[in-house]
């Protein structure tokens, strides 16, 4: 199913995104359509309205599966994904884990925070996720003042080394979870 969405992006633009329903999991969400915007079918690319990787499905599974064990033995209260994107993976990890901790989703670019907004409300997590605009870095340095992360997780288009000092100084200080994906 396609659904093409028209945001107005500032006063004197108007953008159009090509949108399509997906499954991973016991999630589903709205992102950009792959296939639309990619010359290689299923290759994302960074030029898509909202960033969403089907191809990282597997890896988003073994995600789930790590968090699941980690939460057996240790309790996570707020988690963070400052490169959300469309969000499929935090969303997943609230759908999909045990537990009821809090999510924060930041992304730089208003229409993922607006595909983002529309997947919370998908997916009945409004009291569970919160999704913000901004850089990265900055977010994760004021979001965690006094109230670390317990669990961050970056997922990059690239390497994660650019975030790494923020993410490590947003978690709590004894005893967090820092995710990477490369």
């Amino acid at each position: 199913m396609h659904i093409i969405l028209l945001a107005i992006h500032d006063f004197w633009s108007l953008v159009m995104i090509v949108e399509k329903q997906y499954r991973e999991g016991r999630t589903t969400f709205i992102g950009a359509d792959v296939d639309h915007y990619s010359e290689t079918k299923k290759q994302p690319t960074t030029d898509m309205p909202v960033f969403y990787n089907p191809r990282m499905k597997l890896n988003r599974d073994f995600s789930i599966l790590f968090l699941a064990t980690y939460l057996q033995s240790s309790d996570v209260k707020l988690m963070c994904e400052p490169l959300a994107g469309c969000g499929v993976r935090t969303l997943r990890y609230l759908n999909e884990c045990p537990g009821s901790f809090q999510a924060l989703m930041f992304d730089a670019n208003p229409l993922a925070i607006e595909t983002i907004q529309k997947n919370i409300v998908r997916n009945k997590l409004t009291t569970r996720a919160n999704a913000m605009i901004g850089n990265a870095k900055v977010l994760l340095l004021t979001e965690s003042r006094g109230k670390r992360f317990d669990f961050v997780d970056i997922d990059p288009f690239g390497s994660p080394t650019p975030y790494l000092n923020a993410a490590i100084q947003s978690l709590q200080p004894k005893g967090a979870l820092l995710a990477l994906t490369a």
